[in-house]
């Protein structure tokens, strides 16, 4: 939402705050926090997935919705009153970054930008909003296990600057991205009736393991769709030391951009890179050579979704594939939209 001089030297001047607050966030990622977010999920999913049924609406708006709610929960959810207002409010930044993000709006510091002024305003709003949950809950009595993200999180004792900051990092940074994976999920399952069957299947015997990491189907068609749709479309780093990468020689401070999309259909770590083949990820298998899968980035940057993402994907398809039809067009059809996210551009979804 910043640019020019002025912005870069805003957000150099928060970079250690963003990094000390990855750190931590790490913490609030624990699996007795799963557990306990996962009963909520499934509820909270199961009960919109039943309200948008017979409903045509725009595919990517309603997977980014349902997965937006339950990330809100995972990190406020011991306090119902609080996720709904605190998931409407990321939903709203979301939608206003991604307008800066992808619009052709000057950045001009003498320009008027009231597109990126609207998604400050957002922002803030959303600031102050964590700010009030964060002092209502550390104002509480600490509870003896930790039932969200944000009583993880204080359990550690953190200053009230850092459990506002890991908590807008994780919601924000995982709304629309979630919700581009299971926009392409449900595209590809429409049209394999045998992979909808195989992870409904999964989800009606649940015996109490973590969906997406222990659903050996549902994990392959995740890991499958992220490798041919990855959810962000550019990636870059910068380079902290004078580098040759492929013969071309970089200084430090140089930006590196790539696109994980053409790495991921590289036949030169891939075996028939083209086609949606679910199998080639089961039986613990790792079928790529070097390190050619990154949906979530890789290395000391890698997204603090990594984890969360999966399992409430998986939540999000048993709550869908695993009581409904779905109406979708094939995947062949769908053009992938010119975003900052890989979006299926101008689909709607209907299930029954």
């Amino acid at each position: 939402m910043v640019a020019g001089a002025r912005g870069r030297a805003w957000l150099v001047e928060g970079l250690p705050l963003w990094l000390e607050t990855r750190r931590h966030l790490q913490q609030g990622l624990a699996r007795s926090v799963l557990t306990a977010h996962l009963p909520r999920a499934r509820q909270r999913m199961n009960d919109e997935a039943e309200r948008l049924a017979g409903v045509r609406r725009p595919l990517f708006d309603t997977a980014q919705r349902l997965v937006g709610d339950a990330v809100a929960d995972y990190c406020v959810g011991s306090d119902p009153q609080a996720t709904v207002a605190v998931a409407q409010a990321v939903e709203a930044v979301f939608w206003a970054s991604l307008e800066v993000a992808d619009g052709s709006e000057s950045r001009l510091r003498i320009s008027r930008r009231p597109i990126a002024k609207r998604a400050t305003a957002l922002n803030n709003a959303l600031v102050e909003l964590l700010t009030e949950v964060v002092r209502d809950r550390l104002a509480q009595r600490r509870k003896a296990e930790p039932a969200d993200a944000l009583d993880a999180l204080i359990e550690r004792g953190l200053p009230e600057r850092f459990l506002v900051a890991a908590l807008r990092l994780l919601m924000v940074t995982s709304h629309g991205p979630s919700g581009a994976v299971l926009s392409w999920c449900l595209l590809r399952l429409a049209e394999r009736p045998d992979d909808a069957a195989s992870i409904r299947a999964e989800a009606q015997a649940d015996g109490g393991a973590l969906p997406g990491e222990e659903w050996p189907h549902t994990a392959a068609v995740l890991k499958e769709v992220m490798r041919l749709h990855p959810p962000t479309l550019l990636m870059n780093r910068t380079c902290a030391r004078p580098v040759e990468v492929a013969g071309y020689p970089l200084r430090a401070g140089d930006r590196v951009l790539f696109t994980p999309y053409l790495v991921h259909r590289d036949p030169r770590f891939w075996t028939d890179p083209e086609s949606f083949t679910p199998s080639r990820w089961q039986r613990g298998r790792i079928p790529y050579t070097g390190k050619a899968y990154l949906p979530f980035g890789a290395g000391t940057r890698v997204c603090p979704g990594a984890r969360l993402g999966p399992v409430q994907l998986a939540m999000a398809l048993a709550a869908v594939i695993g009581r409904h039809e779905l109406e979708l067009p094939p995947t062949d059809s769908v053009a992938p939209a010119r975003s900052t996210l890989l979006t299926p551009a101008g689909v709607d979804v209907l299930w029954s």
